[in-house]
């Protein structure tokens, strides 16, 4: 892969969060165990594992193998090369286009206390736990100096 002038670079084009748990249980009854991606466009969960309120597990929900090999050389991908990508190979529910989003909110807090909420027109608030204090920040930063802009 080579570089090119839409190369994603790190907080500048995309953030990723290597494990999030998204509360979904008020609009699809779901717990969702994985990954997101964040870029200026979209917030992308890549679900390992989906279980709904009565506790059947879905998994295998997006292409691993796509993404791990995109993960090692993100620096080299093209941006809307990869959302296209990522477009075609995950299922609608999990791509948050933020122009869909009447709420995004980051509660930073410490330690393990914070997270995520965001509402999707039409639907009940979410929330996810995106892990420590400085992955809170980051996303923080992000969505003020890059999404929002």
């Amino acid at each position: 892969m080579h570089k090119t002038p839409y190369s994603m670079k790190q907080h500048e084009n995309y953030i990723y969060l290597p494990s999030a748990k998204v509360n979904d249980l008020l609009n699809t009854g779901n717990n969702i165990t994985g990954k997101i991606v964040m870029t200026k466009k979209y917030i992308m969960i890549l679900p390992d594992k989906v279980q709904d309120a009565v506790g059947s597990t879905d998994t295998n929900l997006y292409d691993p193998a796509y993404f791990n090999s995109a993960l090692k050389d993100m620096d080299n991908i093209d941006l809307v090369g990869f959302e296209t990508e990522m477009l075609s190979a995950l299922p609608e529910r999990y791509i948050i286009p933020f122009s869909n989003l009447e709420k995004f909110e980051v509660n930073i807090g410490f330690m393990f206390f914070g997270g995520i909420r965001f509402k999707i027109k039409g639907e009940k608030i979410q929330s996810a736990y995106v892990g420590n204090t400085s992955n809170r920040k980051m996303i923080n930063d992000f969505y003020e100096k890059v999404v929002k802009d």
